[in-house]
């Protein structure tokens, strides 16, 4: 079992903002497993509900970069290499998993996507 260095605290909002995203990511990206937030937030405004949990959240923030870089969960998961959005290392996923930051059905996907 991998643990994480660090102890983050995770609301409920953000776990269910991450299954969304590494479903995002699983199901448009299989075997790459990355994509880029201007993928994300244009399905996020054309394809979903303005009032959706997903867009709720995000809007919380303002806009789609400052909701997943000031995630500290969300980061725990991925990461956003210049316009580049990925998953963190096998290793640092599963921690994240272990440390409670991802549903299990994030968990579940993620590992299909593997």
């Amino acid at each position: 079992m991998v643990q994480s260095a660090q102890k983050i605290s995770v609301t409920q909002g953000e776990r269910a903002f991450i299954t969304f995203l590494v479903n995002f990511v699983v199901t448009t990206s299989p075997g790459d497993l990355l994509t880029n937030l201007e993928k994300i937030s244009k399905y996020m405004l054309e394809a979903m509900d303005a009032l959706a949990p997903e867009n709720l959240y995000r809007k919380q923030y303002g806009n789609l970069k400052e909701c997943v870089t000031k995630g500290k969960a969300i980061m725990a998961v991925f990461q956003l290499d210049g316009t580049c959005f990925k998953f963190q290392k096998p290793q640092q996923v599963e921690a994240a998993h272990n440390d409670g930051l991802m549903e299990d059905a994030a968990w579940a996907k993620y590992q299909q996507g593997r």
